[in-house]
């Protein structure tokens, strides 16, 4: 009714502007004729709302409104910034294997044997008899590995002590020791029994827990000998060899060899609210800031990589990076940042049975730089890891268990946008409080309020439902198709006072809820899931027959309304008067009025001069129409009038609706086949152009 009234209007108003008529005579002609004719049916009356026709031929509309959704990112899996720290101290550090070989010479030991002595270094190159040996000692003789270390401080390692006799006779017995030479500890102390001409013996010493200085003292404590005459070469020596190995220091000044000093896989767990235990975590946005900061004393070279988490391409993240050498007493560091668009986490950590964990790969190693330096396995490498506005795409798992309180909220209900003021007293009105599940998950929601409210009227009336404050159960969405669980609760006459909040005309509907994720616990035995897009949606979805009572009840729309400005030579309708013709065939009587405003809503007339009523249709005993009634509306138009109409550029339109009850008939329906015909008339004086 509202839109037909403007368009009635507009046929007046488009006949004063015709185009083309530039170069003729012009005179005023007086007119009557008629200008439109047409037949609406309720689709013509209700274009906005869905229109179902009954199987009675009886009309219902059907509105769906979306009353509260939540999505994955909003509500289900939320994970905040984060900063994790790992610290890596060095597993290894290792001195070289490194060989020393002192020969100590007959001659040398000749200066401890006296007058004997003398005479065996003067027999050197004939045969002489050497008397027998007996607890003879030799001083202390420095053996210099500084080359190599200047202290190390062991946690494991061995020297292996080897003598061989090069000289002519039997060592009968000989005692050995090595020490350091400024703290004096003995590093080893063994003892050689029945070494003969050109017999090697070997004794391996476990240096584990010692402090080994880079100047050691080396000496002969016993020596025992039969003699004999022998071939005096004073050249001839025991050949003293000390070979380290398999040192694995705790702290060392030294030239260290290349190697591996830290070689991990550490794993990092996050607890998630709800007790959610995710194994899979695709990534939409979000960066991961790495932070290293080493104490190593030497430039070190370091290969970081996280393999839980790949691209679209396979690929992981991995750094690469050589790091200074930390300052005395400082730290070297090092920061990276990556973009986590599009990754993805394999959060089931090394063992893959684990579940919001996500595994690190870190090798820290050195070169060899030939220079001293001093490093300790209490040096280490500390790695912040950061993640940065994560947002999940997709998560799957077991997503936990959660209450989710919906506080006392409200949302537009904008079915009876239109409804200015008036009574409408419906039969039925059936409601579905449908829920779509769009999360692989399931739930149960609790309504506990909802109120219809009329902000025009401050008028409200609170639901109440046999099923109000019951958890109601709620199916998980299908994986694979994936498809979403549709949930629906019927509300009608007999279960609610449904229809009571409809007769209120809320514009805002208020409402308090509960919803709770996963309520019985890991049942899906963590097959939940979750897109970024999916999202649990609750909506009221209403039906009501077109069978009601209306009093007074006024509809008001406003469109915008424009009839364009004449041109010269554009013919147009100075004035006149205009008839609506009306054949009604619905079972309620109409009133309606035009208001003109400018742009600025300034209002600048008014269609009708007085009130105006097309009659309701005729019922008989079935409450079926049985005759259209006729109405005649009149209004006119004079030519100050008719410029105001051409300078509005919006329009409101208020139509008035009523029915008169009349027993049986107190409900009246609306079919089909009710029509409003409609014939547009008039008398005017048309003015032919400029």
């Amino acid at each position: 009714m509202i839109k037909t009234c403007t368009c009635l209007l507009l046929v007046v108003c488009t006949l004063s502007c015709k185009k083309g008529l530039e170069t003729h005579p012009a005179w005023d002609t007086n007119i009557l004729a008629p200008l439109l004719q047409s037949s609406l049916s309720i689709d013509d009356l209700l274009t906005d709302s869905l229109i179902v026709t009954n199987n009675d031929s009886s009309i219902s509309l059907v509105f769906s409104n979306p009353l509260f959704d939540f999505s994955l990112t909003d509500q289900v899996i939320n994970i905040p910034d984060t900063t994790l720290t790992a610290s890596f101290s060095l597993q290894n550090l290792n001195l070289a294997n490194q060989s020393i070989i002192y020969p100590l010479s007959l001659g040398q030991m000749c200066q401890q044997l006296g007058i004997v002595g003398i005479f065996i270094i003067a027999a050197n190159g004939s045969t002489f008899p050497i008397p027998e040996i007996i607890n003879i000692a030799t001083g202390d003789n420095e053996i210099n590995a500084t080359e190599f270390f200047q202290s190390a401080d062991l946690e494991s390692g061995f020297i292996d002590l080897t003598l061989k006799n090069e000289l002519p006779i039997v060592i009968s017995n000989m005692v050995f020791q090595v020490r350091n030479k400024i703290d004096q500890q003995i590093l080893t102390q063994d003892t050689f029994v029945n070494l003969l001409p050109q017999q090697t013996q070997v004794k391996t010493i476990d240096l584990s827990g010692k402090h080994v200085e880079g100047t050691l003292i080396a000496t002969i404590l016993d020596l025992d000998s039969p003699g004999g005459n022998v071939l005096i070469d004073t050249s001839n020596s025991i050949i003293i060899t000390l070979t380290a190995h398999d040192l694995v220091v705790n702290t060392a000044t030294a030239v260290f060899p290349a190697q591996n000093i830290i070689e991990q896989d550490q794993e990092t767990k996050y607890n998630l609210s709800g007790g959610a235990q995710l194994d899979e975590l695709r990534i939409k946005s979000g960066t991961l800031l790495v932070n290293l900061k080493s104490t190593i004393p030497q430039q070190s070279h370091l290969e970081f990589s996280l393999p839980s988490a790949i691209d679209a391409f396979g690929n992981t993240i991995f750094v690469s990076e050589d790091l200074p050498a930390a300052p005395a007493g400082g730290t070297s560091d090092l920061t990276k940042t990556f973009d986590l668009t599009g990754y993805s986490f394999n959060l089931t950590g090394l063992s893959g049975a684990e579940y919001n964990t996500y595994s690190t790969h870190l090798v820290v190693s050195i070169d060899s730089t030939g220079e001293l330096v001093t490093i300790s396995k209490e040096d280490s490498v500390n790695i912040n890891y950061t993640l940065q506005n994560i947002v999940p795409e997709y998560v799957h798992g077991y997503l936990g268990q959660q209450i989710l309180t919906i506080e006392p909220s409200q949302t537009p209900f904008e079915v009876f946008k239109n409804v200015v003021s008036g009574t409408l007293g419906l039969e039925q009105a059936d409601v579905t409080f449908s829920i779509v599940n769009g999360i692989g998950v399931s739930g149960q929601i609790s309504l506990h309020d909802l109120t219809s409210m009329n902000t025009l009227t401050s008028n409200t009336v609170a639901l109440t439902w046999d099923l109000l404050n019951a958890p109601l159960n709620i199916d998980p969405a299908a994986y694979y198709p994936f498809t979403p669980s549709y949930t629906t609760f019927e509300l009608n006459n007999s279960n609610s006072n449904f229809k009571t909040l409809i007769e209120n005309f809320p514009d805002q509907l208020l409402y308090s809820l509960d919803i709770v994720i996963n309520p019985f616990g890991n049942i899906s035995n963590y097959q939940d899931f979750a897109y970024d897009t999916s999202t649990l949606s609750v909506n009221l979805n209403l039906s009501v027959p077109l069978s009601f009572i209306a009093n007074d009840l006024v509809l008001q729309d406003t469109f915008d309304f424009s009839l364009g400005s004449p041109e010269e030579g554009d013919p147009l309708i100075k004035e006149g008067t205009f008839n609506i013709i009306a054949d009604n065939g619905f079972p309620f009587s109409a009133s309606f009025q035009l208001y003109f405003y400018d742009d600025q809503m300034n209002f600048l007339d008014s269609l009708f001069t007085s009130t105006n009523n097309i009659a309701a249709a005729l019922l008989n005993d079935a409450c079926l129409v049985s005759e259209k009634s006729n109405t005649m509306l009149t209004f006119d138009i004079d030519e100050n009038k008719m410029n105001r109409l051409r300078s509005s550029k919006n329009v409101i339109v208020r139509s008035k609706f009523n029915t008169t009850p009349t027993p049986p008939c107190t409900y009246l329906k609306i079919y089909n086949n009710n029509l409003l015909d409609i014939k547009l008339t008039g008398s005017f004086i048309y003015y032919s152009g400029f």
